[in-house]
């Protein structure tokens, strides 16, 4: 997979989100109140045509942003903006959640191609297009043989294919996928993700996603947002500094000896080092690109200099083994 351009005109603006949920507790002697914050003052943007990948473990608050986001969960304070409108109706127009439930939204009534034939008809679609796109989604997902079948009677992860179909018929500008291939094997993730990342790249509509499995994301999100104790640790984008806790560099020097040796051990933007060959050798440093050169007391020994990009489950390690 090949990253995609993104474009300018912000669709989507999340304005110092915050929820917390008041507990009351009666004892023999007297009432308790606590307050229980799972999200605080989370503000980001969200481009027209971007893929942004919501990371964190179980307890975080994911969900419980896209559920904010989507206008299904009022937030204790701060605002969400579609196109620059805060109203509730407006997000419910613009924004379509699909969760990792299998039953969520599917009719027990009807077969797996009704099912998704009613939700094309739903989103706007005209009768001949929304039979088009329907048959387009049962082909990619390998449906077919199961469309005249009734959810009850598809094991969880064909009834979560189901789902995905209905991710890729959508047109609402804001696609919000919580868990989407939960329960799926990984050849119907990897097509799924692949078709995904081709829709946006056809029709300019931005996607939030939130999952664990941080190998297929890693590929297909221009950035992340990670949460952290219910705040935004950090936004990483792919093609730039990820200003977490340690960077990483490989540089390539015009001499070696003890004096440069020593220089590395001294320099407090060194925090350790790998010596992988001869002249070449990987750093570790808590200091920018531009910090670590404006301040390195070798920068005249240095011949090469490049980011070692960090993935997404190191950066996962960095940001939450602590």
């Amino acid at each position: 997979m090949h990253m995609h351009p993104i474009g300018k005109q912000v669709v989507l603006e999340v304005d110092k989100i915050s929820k917390y949920y008041h507990q009351v507790m009666f004892t023999s002697k007297k009432k308790r109140e606590s307050c229980r914050k799972v999200l605080d003052s989370i503000s980001f943007k969200v481009h027209e045509g971007e893929i942004i990948g919501l990371i964190g473990p179980n307890g975080e608050g994911k969900t419980t942003l896209l559920k904010i986001i989507s206008g299904q969960l009022k937030p204790s304070a701060g605002a969400v903006r579609i196109f620059g409108s805060d109203g509730i109706n407006d997000l419910k127009r613009n924004t379509t959640i699909i969760t990792g439930n299998g039953w969520l939204g599917l009719s027990v009534f009807a077969t797996v191609e009704e099912n998704l034939y009613f939700f094309a008809k739903a989103c706007g679609l005209s009768r001949v297009e929304a039979k088009r796109k329907v048959k387009e989604a049962l082909n990619d997902l390998d449906l077919i043989d199961y469309q005249k079948e009734f959810p009850r009677n598809l094991s969880s992860g064909l009834r979560q294919r189901v789902l995905l179909a209905r991710a890729l018929i959508l047109t609402t500008p804001i696609l919000i996928l919580d868990e989407p291939t939960s329960n799926c094997d990984f050849v119907v993730r990897s097509i799924f993700y692949n078709l995904l990342l081709e829709k946006v790249r056809n029709t300019r509509q931005s996607i939030i996603l939130s999952s664990h499995g941080l190998l297929e994301i890693d590929e297909i999100c221009n950035r992340f947002l990670f949460l952290k104790n219910g705040k935004r640790h950090q936004r990483v984008d792919k093609d730039g500094e990820n200003n977490l806790t340690h960077n990483k560099f490989f540089i390539r020097v015009k001499s070696v000896d003890d004096a440069f040796l020593k220089s590395i051990d001294h320099y407090q933007g060194v925090s350790e080092y790998l010596r992988i060959d001869r002249d070449s050798f990987v750093l570790s440093s808590p200091l920018s690109p531009s910090k670590f050169l404006e301040n390195v007391p070798f920068l005249s020994n240095i011949i090469t200099f490049k980011i070692v990009k960090k993935s997404l489950y190191e950066l996962y390690k960095e940001i939450y083994s602590n």
